[in-house]
């Protein structure tokens, strides 16, 4: 087994080190890898739809330990999800939801048993005190039921999936990343459903701004300086500029609701 860390720490302080160190203690032999620590703070959808491009391409029983947590402290509950392939632990708070409405859960549990927390546990570092000592014991073998009472479903965030609406199709502009794409919650294989020839046009509901109708395959096949469409390399669509940024160009940021029509 292996384990996979991505949260919104950032990289200045010592709290990556301090996750790592408990894991390094526990479970030596773990392989530990680095998904990202740069998801902005506390933004879920984020993190959420950073787990989604990632986990399919690590090993069958990876376990992915998720923390952005805005909740910590909270009522919120700490929650380990098995998947037939995969494990996921994060706070109950919607961020795993994109990626379970993919990997579907076959067992769900509140991590509740303190016996694998570390002891004088902080209220405002549970991915130090419980999910890492959870993730390190999982990883060492011990069976996912130990370590709390089974549940019947966890907490979703309806921003990661769009609407179907007589027009079309309404979703959300997901995020924007390092390049300045604007990566759509509008999956290919809903798209095409709905479009099977790519006959759509996106348009922005609340800029400005002026439609989108042209779909490329790769970003070489636009324009420079030009917005574009593409399903990108995780299947969902995007609004690029080729060797420009779609996000400066047209004045787009994460939240931006979108529209597909005829």
């Amino acid at each position: 087994m292996a384990i996979a860390l991505l949260t919104d720490f950032g990289l200045r302080d010592a709290y990556v080190a301090s996750l790592k160190a408990v894991l390094l203690g526990l479970a030596p032999q773990t392989p530990v890898l680095d998904i990202s620590h740069q998801i902005p703070a506390f933004d879920r959808i984020y993190g959420g739809l950073a787990l989604f491009q990632a986990y399919r391409y690590f090993p069958e029983k990876t376990i992915f330990l998720t923390i952005v947590d805005p909740g910590v402290g909270s009522e919120r509950k700490a929650i380990l999800v098995e998947s037939q392939k995969y494990f996921f632990l994060a706070p109950d708070n919607g961020i795993l939801s994109f990626v379970l409405s993919e990997e579907l859960p076959q067992r769900v549990f509140h991590l509740t048993n303190k016996k694998f927390f570390l002891q004088d546990t902080s209220p405002t570092f549970h991915g130090r005190d419980i999910f890492a000592p959870v993730a390190a014991h999982l990883s060492l073998g011990v069976d996912p039921a130990t370590f709390g009472p089974q549940l019947k479903g966890f907490d979703f965030l309806n921003e990661f999936f769009p609407k179907k609406i007589a027009a079309g199709m309404e979703g959300k502009i997901l995020a924007i990343d390092a390049f300045g794409n604007a990566i759509t919650n509008f999956r290919s294989n809903q798209v095409l459903e709905i479009f099977p020839n790519q006959d759509f046009t996106l348009s922005f509901q609340e800029k400005t701004v002026p439609s989108i109708k042209e779909v490329k395959q790769c970003y070489a096949q636009g324009s420079q300086g030009q917005a574009m469409l593409l399903f990108n390399s995780s299947g969902l669509l995007e609004i690029a500029v080729p060797e420009g940024s779609a996000a400066s160009l047209l004045g787009l940021k994460g939240g931006d609701p979108v529209l597909l029509s005829p």
